[in-house]
């Protein structure tokens, strides 16, 4: 996959040189709009890279407090804090399991659904958790994509 600047987003690059890239493109609405739900959805672009291939989607995945959520998940997981081994269904189109951490690496799956689904997963099965891939990465790789989703917040934020 060639490599497009992102102006700010998250990343999470696997030894296997898997890759998980993550920003926010805008609100759905540039509007604020009568209720707090309707106002916080944001274009999401995610583009991912595994063996099996590369894929790459937008699409209003996220609300404003769902990468506030996951990015404290992720401070959580890379200080091996107290924190839930799976953060569901972000935006029911994506997915954080936490798997285990060996050493100085902790092993994540990423689950896909709907739009962010790869071209060649299953039709039939569009739950993110039908649709998951492996990342094991550094604390301080987590430490950054999580700084780097709060500040795509600040430029986005709850409204």
């Amino acid at each position: 996959m060639p490599e497009r600047l992102c102006p700010i987003g998250m990343k999470l690059r696997s030894a296997d040189e898997s890759e998980f890239h993550l920003s926010i493109v805008g609100y759905e609405s540039p509007k604020i709009a009568p209720s707090d739900y309707d106002s916080n959805w944001l274009m999401v672009t995610i583009r991912s890279k595994i063996p099996q291939g590369a894929w790459e989607a937008t699409s209003p995945a996220l609300e404003t407090w769902d990468v506030k959520e996951l990015a404290e998940w992720l401070d959580e997981v890379a200080n091996d804090g107290d924190f839930e081994k799976e953060l569901g269904s972000v935006g029911h189109l994506l997915a954080f399991h936490y798997v285990e951490r060996r050493s100085d690496l902790i092993h994540l799956r990423i689950g896909f659904g709907l739009e962010f689904r790869p071209a060649w997963s299953d039709p039939n099965r569009v739950d993110p958790e039908s649709n998951m891939f492996d990342f094991i990465v550094s604390p301080t790789e987590l430490k950054r994509a999580s700084i780097a989703l709060r500040e795509d917040l600040e430029r986005f934020p709850i409204r």
